[in-house]
């Protein structure tokens, strides 16, 4: 379609998933995460990629049981 303006998007209201996680300013951040967070957008990257990168440390730190921050380089061969 041509002749149509910019679109403006809304988030909350793209297509709903089945499992909705919430939004990165939902939740308490710690300094490691928004040093991780910092990082990536200096890094330019995209909004998926940050999520997706954020979503494997959390699934990291889950298999610890502590935080990623005292993990060993023993601890990242066993995840």
């Amino acid at each position: 379609m041509t002749g149509l303006g910019p679109v403006l998007r809304i988030e909350g209201f793209g297509p709903s998933t089945s499992r909705q996680e919430p939004s990165m300013t939902e939740t308490a951040i710690s300094p490691l995460r928004q040093r991780m967070i910092d990082d990536m957008t200096v890094r330019h990257f995209v909004e998926k990629t940050r999520t997706d990168y954020i979503r494997q440390v959390r699934r990291f730190a889950a298999f610890l049981g502590r935080s990623p921050e005292t993990a060993s380089p023993e601890d990242m061969r066993q995840f």
